[in-house]
Order: structure tokens, then C-alpha cells, then sequence
């Protein structure tokens, strides 16, 4: 699962859903970035404790 949320956030068509999803519910331009920001941050402390497949 982690996987394919990992494939999906290396996608630049994930990042214009996710901003569409967001205008939709009535979030700012800087309300997304911190809530954008907060995600990355928190997928990239993930993908430093996961092992990769086959490793």
C-alpha cells in the first residue's frame, strides 16, 4: 500500500488531482501548500524506515 501511495506521489497528475480535490472543498492556495508540506514531510520520514523491496 505504501508502495503505491510512494508510485502515486511521484506523479505530477497526482499533485493537479489533489489541487483540484482541494479548490473544490474551499481550501486556499496556502492552506493546500502547508497541507502539502506536512504530507511530504511525512512520506519521506516513511520511505527512510522502509525497507525497499528486494533490499
Amino acid at each position: 500500500m505504501l508502495d503505491m501511495i510512494l508510485r502515486a506521489l511521484s506523479q505530477p497528475s497526482t499533485y493537479a488531482g489533489l489541487s483540484g480535490m482541494a479548490g473544490a472543498i474551499g481550501l486556499s492556495a496556502p492552506e493546500f501548500q502547508a497541507l502539502a508540506a506536512v504530507a511530504a514531510t511525512l512520506f519521506g520520514a516513511v520511505a527512510v524506515f522502509v525497507n525497499e523491496r528486494g533490499a
